[in-house]
């Protein structure tokens, strides 16, 4: 078998898909199975949690630096927020992430329709 012959198939397969109902549905398939193969890690670093509990003063506990932070934003935003526990930090960070990429797949799918969505999604 010729790989253009098997590409052509897997095309096939995923345009199928791609026209059936239930595209959204596998799109998170597809995504919980990425996320159980390659697991969840603690983004950003815990440095960024401990400077959200009070980002206005100098705090040399948490790193050997000052400025080991590469941006702001999120931990005022998590302290404007009253979300600077380690569950609640997560949480934030995790929904900002799963937020975006639900963003992006809404976008792709009314630009270009449900088989591109799915296939730029995963």
């Amino acid at each position: 078998m010729l790989i253009s012959t098997f590409l052509n198939s897997l095309y096939e397969q995923t345009l199928k898909l791609g026209r059936s109902k239930f595209w959204l549905l596998v799109l998170g398939l597809i995504f919980l199975a990425v996320i159980f193969i390659n697991g969840i890690g603690i983004v950003p670093e815990e440095p960024y949690q401990r400077l959200s509990e009070n980002p206005f003063i100098t705090r040399t506990d948490i790193h050997f630096r000052n400025n080991f932070q590469e941006t702001l934003l999120l931990p005022l935003l998590a302290f404007y927020l009253r979300l600077t526990t380690p569950l609640t930090f997560n949480i934030l960070c995790y929904v900002i992430i799963a937020g975006g990429y639900a963003v992006f797949t809404g976008y792709a799918y009314h630009r270009w329709g449900s088989l591109p969505a799915m296939t730029f999604s995963t």
